[in-house]
């Protein structure tokens, strides 16, 4: 059977506008419609949905330049990342290449985790976005999320954030130098990746911190304080893990205010710490139903104590 050369065109023409109609995650991720639809139906919704939607527009958004959206998946096949990070970038890409309606609910997930992951410690800027484990919430982390990702939005702060490498073997240097230089025991083989840069961070901000960051993070230093006068911030040795709380960008008032109970709590021997810190925090809520309720949830999901 033959066919007209206009038939062949119009048969062309079709193909092409079907193909170039297939939406791609890449395309998803920048169409909150869509993104939304996708993240429903991996089981995502709710606050957590809201959640999660910023956290894919903070996470894309530290990985371009304004006006870059439609040259993503370039750009994120453009990562300098290190070798042992070059298995989530291709995991990603894999994923961003493939239509919608193609990639199941859990390979999607897996993918968020591994954009956030990219997005922490590969950022265009090194400001403004820190990773946070201990601010998943139970239904995001009921369907494998394992870390979110938030603004820095004291200025200050942020500024500090750029100074501190992102390059890994760079990061890893730095660390070991801080903790050398404050008496600090080295901790580094304890820390998951993902919070390298909030430690980092808490570190720095000893030196280059307000009084404020500072005392707290004197607090800290010296709730880990062994009988035998060491001081561990991670690992078994550790009484608990308090300088993630600079992921949380509190304000000036609450940083005091927890200064305070971290301090009054650093009175009681190591191993009865962790009950009078939530003894003292119980004790600052002064009745306060809802912050009460809230210091129960913190206990029961252990955050900063595992």
């Amino acid at each position: 059977m033959k066919f007209s050369r206009s038939v062949i065109v119009v048969c062309m023409l079709m193909a092409l506008s079907a193909n170039s109609s297939v939406l791609k995650i890449a395309d998803a991720l920048f169409e909150h419609s869509n993104l939304k639809t996708k993240l429903v139906s991996s089981g995502v919704s709710g606050e957590s949905l809201t959640r999660m939607v910023n956290v894919v527009d903070i996470s894309v958004n530290s990985l371009i330049r304004p006006g870059d959206e439609s040259n993503f998946i370039q750009i994120v096949k453009g990562l300098p990342v290190a070798s042992e990070d070059l298995g989530k970038k291709n995991r990603l890409l894999k994923v961003l290449n493939s239509p919608v309606d193609k990639v199941g609910s859990d390979e999607f997930i897996e993918s968020l985790n591994d954009l956030i992951f990219l997005a922490n410690r590969y950022n265009i800027s090194g400001t403004q976005t820190l990773s946070c484990s201990v601010c998943v919430s139970d239904d995001l982390a009921r369907i494998g999320i394992r870390n979110t990702l938030s603004f820095i939005s004291d200025k200050r702060v942020a500024k500090i954030l750029e100074g501190i490498p992102q390059d890994p073997r760079k990061l890893s240097i730095y660390l070991k130098r801080r903790v050398s230089k404050y008496g600090l025991k080295d901790v580094t083989q304890f820390l998951s990746r993902e919070d390298e840069r909030a430690f980092a961070l808490f570190l720095e901000l000893k030196n280059s911190g307000d009084s404020v960051y500072s005392s707290f993070i004197d607090s800290v230093i010296n709730f880990n304080r062994s009988s035998k006068n060491t001081v561990s911030l991670a690992g078994p040795e550790s009484v608990g893990q308090l300088w993630r709380i600079v992921n949380s960008d509190l304000s000036s008032d609450k940083m005091k205010s927890l200064t305070a109970v971290i301090n009054e709590a650093s009175q009681a021997s190591p191993e009865k710490r962790i009950d009078a810190f939530f003894d003292a925090l119980t004790k600052s809520a002064d009745g306060d139903s809802e912050k009460i309720s809230n210091i129960e949830e913190l206990k029961t999901k252990n955050c900063f104590f595992n």
